[in-house]
């Protein structure tokens, strides 16, 4: 794969299967297409890996997403934000986590006290000293009992 850049960049990282590479440029992070095109623009304190079509990006020390087209699809309003896993992304407000989903309407409001990735189905929660799951329909489960 061939890149065309249109200016020299700090850092220039590897393509993503998407066409698209992280680019650095004066403490900024964006991404670029293979001619050379600022497609994210170069505005973001940090950028992530894409995962299901959305990169987390930082904005002013908080957390959002933005789509392979360049969109704020998520505002930066965020303490932390995880990648997407099965259409769903962990977030952290006020010390608490919660998952978001592909339009940024937050399914599960913040109160976990940390979050794992979704992963067949799943997502490892731990509330209150506690460790459970919590599935795709939001139904929690603490030593195998369900809190639905």
């Amino acid at each position: 794969m061939k890149i065309t850049l249109k200016k020299t960049y700090d850092f220039v990282g590897s393509f993503y299967e998407n066409g698209l590479v992280a680019v650095h440029l004066n403490d900024k992070w964006g991404f670029v297409n293979e001619q050379g095109d600022e497609v994210v623009p170069l505005k973001y304190e940090l950028v992530d890996s894409f995962y299901e079509g959305l990169s987390a990006v930082l904005l002013n020390d908080k957390y959002g997403f933005v789509n392979e087209q360049g969109d704020e699809v998520i505002e930066a309003k965020y303490d932390y934000v995880g990648n997407f896993h099965e259409g769903f992304a962990k977030f952290r407000r006020n010390g608490k986590w919660g998952f978001l989903n592909y339009k940024g309407i937050e399914v599960v409001s913040p109160k976990y006290d940390y979050a794992w990735d979704f992963l067949g189905g799943k997502a490892q929660i731990n509330l209150n000293k506690k460790y459970g799951y919590i599935d795709s329909q939001r139904n929690e489960y603490f030593d195998g009992e369900s809190n639905a």
